[in-house]
Formats: structure tokens, C-alpha cells, sequence
């Protein structure tokens, strides 16, 4: 699963938003921090909460739906991935659960290679068709470490809307509250984590924003690539690796109440990891 992962940020940049407002969290009375931070805590309170997702970097912009949900403890990623040179467009969907158990479509993600692979192996749609019918439709299902750290744009409402965070700045401009969450404790402690997934040298920043008078409530993360840094640890050998590979960043959100849910892992038809691998072997020859 981690090579799906890795597909979908080398697809996408980051950029997380919402069309409406968090009409359940009343963001008219933010005023100061404790305010601010009162909301932070309304929304962690919610059963459900969804963010639409555009993910953007220098090459290519990609939407994406969050929906959480604290019932089964687990988050709908919904992903709008554009057609490229070798795949077709699709919409994916990645079940994640806070056990560490990942749920997706990987037939849907193999059959997206078809058009392309099939220029020079003619005989790949068919064995792709093959795969397809002894799937028969269930979704793949691989467990991992729960403390694996799996980047930014995975992350679900609870990171970014955080309670606790404090604050190395905060402006209310008219109906603009804005809050600079301060992370240098996050970063230090976290520090190991982030460099096996974003290149050494990025810098990190995340900034909170109620819209009073639009009644939303947005969070924005940049990550500023040191490029110079980049190619020196990893190279010019673009894609050779995750961090070789990416881009500045914005991952902007904007969070809403939802009555959507998501349904429990045991209500999910799905076949092991590792049974996968066996059956997608016909791929080898």
C-alpha cells in the first residue's frame, strides 16, 4: 500500500477545502484565542466532520473529500485523480481506520493503467480483466502500523483543528481571525517521521482561519521545499524517490459538520493484502 501512497502524492499537491460552512459550530463570537480555541474544541466534538480537498503543487491540482467519522473511528478519502501520461482519470476511494487498517480499490487503480500498459503488452488488459473477476469486487485490505506517518494529506481534521495548539500568532482583520499555529514542539518531536516522507530542509507552516461574515473555518499547511537542499541529499534523479520528487505545497482545508458516515470495517467486503499479491502474480507472466 505504501507504493499507492506514494502514487497519489507524486499525483497530487495539497490543497484542502469545503463549499459550505461548519453550520453546526457557531464561528460568529471568535474573537481571541480562547474563543478560537473553543471552536477547536466544538469541532472535536462533532460525530462526523468533512472536508473537500483540492491538492495542488507545481504540476498538477487534484480534488479530494474527508469525511471522519468518530463512530468507527475512521476516515473516508475520496480522491478526484486527473488523467496522466501513464494512467487514466479516476476517483478513488481509501478507507483509513485509526487501528492502522487501510481499505482501498487497488483493481480500480490497476485498471487506470490499462490504456497506457496495453500500448506495449498486449496482453495486459486481459490479464488486468482476469484479476478483476477474482477480486470480484472487494476491496483490498492492508494493515500497518498505526504510527506510521503516512503525510499531511491523509491526515484527518483531529491534526489540523487540534485543541491544544498553541499559537505564535493571532490577527483579526474585520471578519478575518487568523491564528499561526506554532509547531516547533510537533516538528522536534516528530522529527525522524518527516524526513522518511518530505525531502530534508522543508519548512513547515500552519495557519487557522475564521471567515466570520462566509461562517467557515479553514486550515492552511505550506510546506516550503528547500530545493537547493533537495538536490543535494537526493540528486537530480527525479522521482527516484518520494522526496526527490516533491514540490512547495499548500494544504488548505476548509472543515464542515456532515451527516455522512462511514461504514464500519467489518461491513466492508474485502480481501487480505497478501491474497492480492497472489492473484495479481498473473501479472508476471
Amino acid at each position: 500500500m505504501k507504493k499507492l501512497m506514494m502514487i497519489l502524492i507524486l499525483w497530487n499537491v495539497w490543497t484542502i477545502k469545503t463549499a459550505q460552512a461548519a453550520s453546526v459550530v457557531d464561528l460568529s463570537t471568535v474573537e481571541n484565542e480562547a474563543t478560537f480555541k473553543a471552536v477547536l474544541a466544538a469541532f472535536a466534538a462533532l460525530e462526523t466532520v468533512e472536508s473537500q480537498v483540492t491538492i495542488e503543487n507545481a504540476t498538477q491540482e487534484s480534488l479530494v473529500t474527508m469525511v471522519y467519522d468518530q463512530a468507527v473511528a475512521g476516515m473516508k478519502h475520496t480522491t478526484q485523480i486527473p488523467e496522466a501520461e501513464l494512467t487514466s482519470g479516476m476517483t478513488l476511494v481509501v478507507y483509513l481506520y485509526d487501528n492502522g487498517v487501510e481499505v482501498s480499490d487497488m483493481v480500480k487503480l490497476l485498471e487506470s493503467t490499462v490504456a497506457w500498459t496495453s500500448k506495449y503488452d498486449p496482453n495486459y488488459e486481459a490479464r488486468v480483466q482476469e484479476i478483476a473477476a477474482a477480486v470480484d469486487g472487494r476491496l483490498v485490505k492492508a494493515e500497518a502500523d498505526n504510527e506510521a506517518f503516512t503525510g499531511f494529506h491523509l491526515q484527518g481534521y483531529q491534526f489540523f483543528l487540534n485543541p491544544d495548539w498553541q499559537f505564535s500568532d493571532f490577527t483579526v482583520e474585520g471578519d478575518l481571525v487568523k491564528a499561526t499555529v506554532d509547531l516547533s514542539d510537533y516538528l522536534t518531536a516528530n522529527e525522524e517521521r518527516l524526513v522518511t516522507y518530505y525531502p530534508q530542509g522543508t519548512h513547515y507552516s500552519l495557519v487557522l482561519e475564521v471567515n466570520q461574515a462566509a461562517q467557515t473555518l479553514t486550515s492552511k499547511m505550506t510546506l516550503d521545499i528547500d530545493e537547493d537542499l533537495q538536490r543535494e541529499v537526493y540528486g537530480n534523479q527525479v522521482y527516484a524517490s518520494l522526496q526527490s520528487a516533491m514540490t512547495d505545497t499548500l494544504i488548505s482545508a476548509t472543515h464542515q459538520a456532515t451527516s455522512e458516515r462511514v461504514p464500519a470495517l467489518e461491513d466492508l467486503e474485502t480481501i487480505s493484502f497478501e491474497d492480492y499479491e497472489e492473484i495479481t502474480a498473473v501479472l508476471q507472466q
